[in-house]
């Protein structure tokens, strides 16, 4: 018999549809699920293993299914549980359903902590949202946030775009590796390899990001905003924040910083993601002038730029005069009432 093409068709072995095709691609593949570290912000200490959820992800899924958007909103706090907000709590389920059915596949899960904007590549202080602290750092360099709700000496678990981007790649190579290592040891089911992206050493406070972060202060954005929605806006990643920087966790971090030291080191050194070689100092000069930059889009040349510094300088030298002027003000009043009161009793 010919097909449609009139060439012959290839002949196929008896026991062909019994075997099974184990061809391997040239080059490893992994598959990597980007999870977040506070995926399991119920518990104190977390490890690296996936935590059971106490409702199925199963469940959760048919329940989603089943009701409307209001009903759903209604039970709300019954599915959530302990959890802050259901970004966390939906990423505690993707967790399950990948582990439950990837486990035969080389594929492992990555926590990122709060990820911030770039600390060198592709270059300095490039960032595309507000999201998180920097949202709340930008209002407060223009003067719409006066209080943060936070412990200052908590970590605050912050690492640069670039070095998280890194981190996740190097994870790709281990975790390819790994299940190599599974499969010529002929183990059977077992749990995908997860990453805690964190470190005990470099991490920064609370209160040494709202420190450092001051740095930028002193260079004003000149795009105005809509007050309206910023406020909308501020208040939501205020009250989200505080859940957060109100509390501390400890990690596990054994995988993270195994894969660094066995990364080879022409490797390490173009994926950098080890967090101990940060300067924070040096981050922090251009973190501020980054959001303004580059998702401000507020470009403005060197000349624009020392214009505005100079106005800025001399409202807050005003400013500060007026303050040192009604503080002596008030400091001779006090003075002339307690003489006034010494001389009516003496």
């Amino acid at each position: 018999m010919l097909p449609p093409t009139g060439r012959p068709l290839p002949s196929i072995p008896p026991n062909a549809h019994h075997r099974r095709t184990t061809a391997r691609p040239a080059v490893p593949q992994s598959f990597v699920h980007i999870s977040t570290l506070y995926c399991n912000c119920n518990r104190k200490f977390i490890k690296e293993q996936v935590y059971e959820n106490e409702i199925g992800y199963e469940k959760i899924m048919q329940i989603y299914r089943t009701f409307d958007d209001e009903t759903l909103e209604k039970l709300r706090h019954c599915l959530i549980g302990k959890m802050p907000n259901t970004y966390t709590m939906t990423k505690k389920c993707a967790e399950n359903l990948v582990n439950h059915r990837a486990f035969h596949m080389p594929a492992g899960i990555f926590r990122p902590p709060i990820v911030m904007s770039t600390y060198k590549d592709p270059f300095p202080g490039w960032t595309d949202n507000l999201y998180g602290p920097s949202g709340l750092c930008t209002w407060s360099a223009r003067g719409l946030v006066r209080c943060i709700y936070g412990t200052a000496n908590c970590k605050a678990n912050m690492v640069p775009a670039d070095y998280v981007v890194n981190a996740m790649i190097a994870t790709a190579w281990d975790i390819a590796r790994r299940f190599e290592q599974r499969e010529s040891q002929l183990d059977g089911k077992s749990e995908l390899p997860v990453y805690n992206y964190v470190s005990d050493v470099n991490n920064i406070t609370w209160g040494q990001y709202m420190h450092l972060s001051r740095r930028g202060f002193h260079e004003p954005f000149d795009k105005s905003l809509c007050y309206v929605k910023a406020y909308q806006k501020i208040s939501r990643i205020i009250n989200m924040m505080a859940w957060f920087g109100l509390k501390e966790w400890k990690f596990a971090h054994r995988n993270i910083d195994e894969l660094n030291e066995r990364l080879p080191l022409a490797e390490r050194e173009k994926l950098q993601f080890n967090i101990a070689t940060i300067n924070w100092s040096e981050y922090f000069r251009s973190y501020l002038s980054g959001i303004r930059r580059y998702f401000f889009k507020d470009n403005a040349n060197d000349n624009k730029l020392q214009q505005r510094k100079t106005i800025y300088r001399s409202i807050t030298h005003t400013q500060r005069g007026r303050n040192m002027k009604k503080q002596h003000h008030q400091q001779q009043q006090k003075k002339k009432m307690t003489k006034k009161l010494a001389h009516n009793f003496g």
